[in-house]
């Protein structure tokens, strides 16, 4: 007989398998916030436990730390994205290792949302978070779909608590494990498989639930029916599961189609992956028929050609909560008339939506549009296309009696915010008044730059513009501009206000408009206003006094925001634009025009800040060389710039000026670790 001696490794290895990492991505940390909660625990499966944990190439963002039993823990110090790989032992000594990119963020938003991702309870769930869409976004306990059935019990009971939702039946539709032949209502072990079988089979006030899975079935999703005013039909994602409706062809597509009335859309991933599909829609709610109480909500939207479109009359349409980005042809919300819509747009709100990285607009009103709202958003890398010359903010043709408040708007390569009337070749889209709107506590920069690089500050383009580009004689004045901060930071030679009159003809909006209690800093010496036909004559900032209708309380003061530079038009991660201490801007606004809350919840004071922020009363760094914010400059920054410089970390808050880390960068960074200014390049 032949003994074979076998190491109790390999036996154990053999026995249970090696171990597998369970945890297949990490969220995002937050600047300043400790780490909490299981998503912050790594977990694995096979081969035998307990498992020892490490970081095996790499480096975590500086203040967290990996213990051996799998938890991170401590706190993010400053922005910016880190890869590292993460290796599991087990006690057979097997291993395991798996990569992760992570980048720490500001929370710009309610709770921990930030530049790429909705999350107002701080759970690390929501749109656009690599673990997963969040089950109820004010409950930091329900996220997933096991947490929302722990909690309530049953579906019904959720969507009455916490949604309001009471639908008369309920049609589930499951991808993976539906059948069309067999679904019933109410039934959610018996689920429909395709959209086409299941919204046929509805009926006004009932809801379609999707379960977790891609549906892609090359086609238009027509809407379907709608519903009454006591019962809306609703079209919503399983809570905690991601419902994915794709569109794979090259054909064009135009997502949730049709023109509902009394409808809610809520929680699903909309995308377009066909190569050359140049027509492809998230939502296309257009036509002749008009708009209704329809709610679009929690979706996030992306690489479409438009995100939203909604070229219709409408009444009471609110679009909230969304995140939409990377609709390369045109607008990530477009809304307004066509001509096949006479009708125009009344009561529509825009709340707490994240819209980045399109071709034309972020924001596109193209109509009518009695008492609107766009309040609460976050808006930066607009006019991604050739050639440029959107807004982030457009309102065109009838924008009228409505508000402007509460918004973020960066890394405009065009205009940031944007009022104009022109003659469409559309015989029903002609130049409109866009008067008696209040534009308030909203924090405008204008970086010059997209998302892309593309530089069109020098062409004409300021931070706010007020344009008759081809209309008739009409009124773009009588507006209220108060509590904002405007900043004009193009790196070529560009204005900050600029009224663009058509004809000799034109009123003057400027002797009808107000302009109270605004910060209106040029950082880079711009001119203050361009007034008069075409681009328009150069005037100083007596001159802007003098001849507006009210022009009071308004400072050329630098705001002091936490941190911004336009070269950092790759990295919005690193974009923070609430006051610091010491801000020009706390405490200097109006109450009677301020919303009672800021974009991020905070309930203003009295008298409010300035701006979309009320300061929070943290004691912020005011260097730009203090690259960890921990309130000092000293050897620890001077490490991060090199680290940075040599290529150990990405390249983020090191760029002081240049548009690259450099060894000028460090070299700042040690003057002013050593006592000296930091005065970047």
């Amino acid at each position: 007989m032949r003994l074979v001696l076998v190491s109790l490794g390999l036996f154990t290895s053999l026995m249970f398998g090696q171990p597998t990492i369970a945890t297949t991505a990490l969220p995002n940390p937050i600047v300043g916030r400790a780490l909490s909660g299981a998503v912050w625990t790594m977990t694995a499966s096979g081969g035998v436990s307990p498992y020892t944990w490490a970081v095996s190439s790499g480096s975590l963002p500086a203040g967290l730390a990996l213990s051996a039993t799998g938890a991170f823990t401590g706190t993010a110090a400053s922005p910016g994205a880190a890869t590292f790989t993460i290796q599991v032992t087990d006690s057979a000594s097997t291993s395991a290792s798996q990569s992760y990119t992570i980048t720490v963020q500001y929370a710009i938003g309610i709770g921990c949302t930030t530049a790429t991702i909705i999350d107002h309870d701080c759970d690390y769930y929501g749109a656009g978070s690599a673990i997963g869409p969040d089950a109820d976004d004010t409950d930091p306990t329900v996220n997933t779909a096991a947490s929302m059935l722990a909690k309530y019990g049953t579906l019904n009971n959720f969507l009455s608590t916490v949604k309001g939702y009471n639908p008369l039946h309920i049609w589930y539709l499951d991808p993976a494990a539906g059948n069309d032949s067999t679904c019933v209502a109410n039934n959610v072990a018996l689920p429909c498989k395709t959209w086409g079988a299941t919204h046929g089979k509805i009926a006004a006030g009932d809801a379609i639930i999707v379960r977790a899975g891609v549906i892609d079935e090359n086609a238009n999703y027509t809407v379907p029916h709608s519903g009454t005013p006591g019962n809306p039909t609703i079209v919503m994602g399983y809570p905690g599961e991601l419902a994915h409706f794709d569109h794979s062809s090259s054909a064009g597509w135009y997502g949730f189609e049709g023109q509902p009335v009394w409808m809610i859309f809520d929680g699903i991933l909309l995308t377009s992956s066909g190569t050359g599909n140049s027509a492809s829609r998230g939502f296309n709610l257009s036509g002749a028929a008009e708009l209704s109480h329809v709610t679009i909500r929690n979706f996030e939207i992306h690489d479409c050609y438009d995100g939203i479109w909604a070229i219709s009359g409408s009444d009471n349409v609110l679009i909230e909560n969304n995140l939409i980005h990377d609709d390369a042809g045109e607008h990530n919300i477009y809304v307004g008339q066509s001509s096949g819509s006479s009708g125009h747009m009344a009561g529509m709100t825009v709340r707490g939506n994240i819209l980045y990285n399109c071709g034309r607009d972020n924001f596109h009103d193209n109509g009518i549009c009695d008492s609107c709202i766009l309040t609460g958003n976050i808006l930066y890398s607009a006019n991604m296309a050739a050639g440029g010359g959107s807004a982030n903010i457009s309102m065109q043709n009838g924008w009228n009696h409505g508000t402007i408040s509460n918004n973020i708007v960066f890394n405009a390569s065009a205009y940031a915010l944007l009022l104009n009337a022109y003659n469409d070749p559309n015989p029903t889209i002609t130049a409109q008044n866009a008067n008696y709107n209040l534009i308030a506590n909203n924090t405008i920069i204008h970086t010059g730059f997209d998302a892309s690089g593309q530089n069109l500050s020098g062409d004409g383009f300021t931070t706010v513009a007020i344009i008759n580009a081809g209309g008739p004689t009409i009124d773009l004045g009588n507006n209220t501009y108060e509590n904002n901060v405007f900043i004009e930071a193009g790196t070529k030679s560009s204005g900050l206000v600029r009224y663009e009159q058509n004809t000799v003809g034109d009123l003057n909006w400027l002797s009808t408009d107000t302009w109270t209690n605004n910060v209106m800093y040029a950082s880079n010496g711009a001119i203050p206003i361009f007034f008069g036909l075409g681009l328009g004559t150069a005037y100083n900032w007596a001159y802007f006094q003098s001849n507006a209708g009210v022009f009071t309380n308004n400072s050329q003061a630098n705001p002091n925001l936490v941190a911004w530079k336009p070269v950092w038009w790759a990295t919005p991660s690193l974009f923070d634009l609430a006051p610091q201490a010491g801000s020009p801007v706390i405490g200097a606004g109006l109450s009677a025009s301020a919303p009672s809350t800021d974009i991020a919840g905070l309930i203003r004071n009295n008298p409010p800040d300035i701006g979309a922020y009320q300061f929070a009363g943290a004691t912020l760094t005011t260097s730009t060389c203090d690259l960890n914010s921990d309130g000092v400059v000293n050897v620890l920054d001077v490490v991060l710039a090199v680290n940075q410089v040599i290529g150990v970390s990405p390249c983020t808050n090191a760029n002081l000026g240049s548009g690259a880390c450099t060894l000028a960068d460090v070299q700042v960074i040690v003057n002013a670790a050593m006592g000296g200014a930091c005065v970047a390049q």
